[in-house]
């Protein structure tokens, strides 16, 4: 990661940006795992969606021993991240991961105090032209928890 980023990714816990450790006692869902495989590689995007409780985070964990060859970024979202700037430093902060890169024009944008609205939106175009730069190649994102996202600005 290149050092003008550095501090600012330091603002997330590491374990928010990767996937959670398959456990080896797990009931695998061979019939499931194919099947997310076969959408998450052929669809732009794909919604896992199912109660509390029914396997979805732990079906996603998966993907990464599933698909080796596919780059992911992953984020563990909570109520707090439900704010436009934490979320684009999540979300950029993940992407690096996949690239270095990828989002070093972001971090001025949204590092300053009283980040308003319209400074949000030209975030997230940077960030998007910097996605359509730096990752050219198809790619695996996860929201895990996305259900705590509800800020209009977000989506």
């Amino acid at each position: 990661m290149s050092s003008s980023n550095t501090n600012t990714s330091a603002w997330y816990v590491a374990t928010k940006l990767q996937s959670p450790l398959v456990r080896s006692d797990i009931i695998r869902r061979p019939h499931m795992e194919e099947e997310l495989c076969r959408f998450v590689t052929t669809l732009p995007l794909t919604l896992l969606s199912a109660p509390a409780g029914y396997g979805k985070t732990t079906l996603l964990s998966a993907l990464p021993s599933l698909l080796p060859d596919h780059p992911m970024a992953w984020i563990t979202l909570e109520a707090e991240d439900n704010d436009p700037v934490r979320f684009i430093g999540l979300l950029t902060t993940a992407l690096q991961k996949l690239h270095s890169e990828c989002g070093n024009s972001v971090w001025p944008l949204i590092s300053g105090a009283g980040v308003s609205g319209p400074s949000i939106k030209h975030a997230m175009g940077v960030l998007i032209n910097d996605i359509v730069r730096y990752l050219q190649e198809p790619f695996i994102l996860v929201l895990d928890d996305l259900h705590y996202v509800t800020e209009p600005a977000i989506y």
